[in-house]
């Protein structure tokens, strides 16, 4: 059974961002956001904004070790705890790019 959290949480009268990620059963990390509202519609064109990334399970373990991490137990509690806020995407986006680590991302609005 996949473990989520939430990474990042916001909620206005002008946009809804949410921000989770998700450590898979075969070991992937995937990270999705969903952003709504007025504000995206102005910034977007559309109402909604969606993004994800995903770290393959082959991907894992360099990513646990940039993280100081022995094993995925810690994983989403060290990334909530890292990437808590609404640059949590693009953050950990950075962190990967900086560390080497690949991943594959989508964008859909």
């Amino acid at each position: 059974m996949s473990n989520s959290i939430i990474l990042y949480e916001l909620k206005t009268a002008e946009l809804k961002v949410t921000i989770t990620a998700t450590l898979s059963d075969d070991g992937s990390l995937l990270v999705e956001g969903y952003d709504v509202g007025k504000t995206v519609k102005r910034l977007k064109g559309s109402i909604d904004y969606e993004y994800s990334l995903k770290v393959e399970t082959t991907d894992l373990p360099q990513l646990l070790v940039a993280l100081q991490l022995q094993d995925a137990k810690g994983l989403l509690a060290v990334l909530q705890e890292r990437f808590n806020n609404n640059y949590a995407f693009s953050s950990l986006r950075s962190f990967l790019d900086e560390k080497g680590i690949e991943y594959s991302q989508f964008f859909w609005n």
